[in-house]
């Protein structure tokens, strides 16, 4: 079914203005131009190219900061195992036999028998002297 042709008054290009006339009013006056670049092109594609080197520079940024996680983490791994390994070490060369065993061999040390042990007496003044004060 055919539309009829409306009239040129009313509807249709608004008043009889020929066709390229109403496509310059409605490109906003970049086709009047010869299609160059208007203030607000340079602007929006300035925007752009500072939001793309911004999401650059932050995926930079944080690959760079999981990398230096990750070897931190590989850090703390390797000192926790050293730790433990020292500490293995101090409770073995602490141990109470170890080290009557180092003093007799190594000091020619030996434990007093019952006639060498003598007990001392400490007065209540003495007694406080250890907390760095002198008697």
């Amino acid at each position: 079914m055919a539309r009829p042709i409306a009239a040129r008054g009313r509807g249709g290009r608004g008043g009889g203005q020929p066709t390229r006339a109403q496509r310059s009013d409605a490109g906003g006056g970049a086709c009047r131009r010869g299609g160059g670049l208007t203030t607000r092109h340079v602007w929006l594609l300035l925007a752009l190219l500072g939001s793309a080197i911004a999401v650059v520079m932050t995926q930079h940024q944080a690959r760079s900061l999981y990398i230096r996680l990750y070897e931190m983490q590989e850090e703390t791994r390797k000192l926790e195992v050293e730790r433990t390994e020292l500490q293995l070490e101090q409770s073995t060369l602490s141990a109470h036999g170890r080290v009557e065993a180092v003093a007799r061999e190594r000091l020619g040390m030996a434990i007093p028998a019952g006639p060498q042990v003598q007990a001392l007496r400490t007065s209540p003044t003495l007694a406080t002297a250890g907390n760095g004060t002198t008697p």
